[in-house]
């Protein structure tokens, strides 16, 4: 949608460009060119304002697609300036085994701390719901889990952000599978 507008944009700033650019060129009277070559010369002006616009236009409609220049070493050419310094910040991929298994040591952190700290099993809760469906719901909430941690890693990579989210998740999962508390208020019930 945007890069339609764009072009619309573009299209209706340059529409008489051509025309101005070619007259101003031929006014001039020191310029010695022939008429095609003056209008090449429109042509690849026009095409750069057009260029301009349009990059322009797209960074304010976020629609710039900046590609990192790939940089082909050839083994025999020993030269240092162009290789990338040791120390340069190389964006990692995140996987999504990797997130899975995050969500897993907080499941297995809860889990621990629960059993071996509290000296208190997983509560399940819900005595009048069967197992298939607890398993299910389970299921329900490790995907929505991943759902919201993937992106998020994927995009920022383990900021403060994420970090105060992972915190939260482990706070909220161990008080809705500890036995004496609720989610919404602590204590006894």
């Amino acid at each position: 949608m945007y890069l339609k507008k764009i072009e619309h944009v573009v299209d209706l700033k340059t529409r008489n460009y051509h025309k101005k650019i070619l007259d101003s060129i031929q006014k001039d009277p020191s310029n010695k060119m022939s008429k095609i070559s003056k209008e090449l010369l429109a042509d690849d002006i026009l095409e750069m304002r057009k260029i301009i616009i349009n990059d322009s236009l797209a960074r304010i409609y976020g629609t710039d697609y900046e590609t990192n220049p790939q940089i082909v070493f050839n083994d025999n050419v020993q030269n240092d300036a162009l290789k990338a310094p040791d120390g340069a910040h190389v964006k990692k991929e995140i996987s999504f085994s990797e997130i899975v298994w995050l969500l897993l040591a907080v499941v297995g952190l809860v889990g621990a701390y629960s059993y071996f700290i509290r000296k208190k099993p997983f509560d399940m809760g819900g005595s009048y719901v069967s197992e298939s469906i607890k398993l299910i719901l389970i299921v329900i909430l490790g995907s929505t889990l991943l759902y919201i941690f993937y992106p998020l890693i994927a995009a920022f990579g383990y900021n403060w952000l994420v970090w105060i989210l992972i915190i939260g998740v482990i706070v909220l999962l161990y008080r809705l599978f500890s036995e004496d508390m609720d989610v919404l208020k602590s204590g006894k019930k």
